[in-house]
């Protein structure tokens, strides 16, 4: 691996944003979103032991997990949790 666990994670968030720009504006839909990863890289990972799956997924979706909740974190902290319309 060339790169360390957080670039990678953090390469993932300015993919993130620059494919989906928006996010969620309350914190049940933003947790759906990485709710959604992680189910991602649970399937992942079941495939990887189960059905010969790729290392490779495994590491991709573990980005976007790590990902989406850094996109959480950012969006909690500058809302204030507030719920925005």
């Amino acid at each position: 691996m060339s790169a360390r666990p957080w670039e990678l994670a953090m390469e993932a968030v300015l993919k993130a944003e620059r494919k989906f720009p928006g996010w969620p504006n309350d914190p049940i839909h933003g947790a759906a979103v990485v709710g959604e990863k992680s189910g991602e890289l649970t399937q992942a990972a079941l495939q990887f032991t189960y059905e010969h799956g790729r290392r490779e997924a495994m590491r991709k979706e573990a980005c976007h997990v790590a990902a989406t909740a850094i996109r959480f974190l950012y969006w909690l902290e500058a809302t204030d949790g507030e719920v925005t319309k």
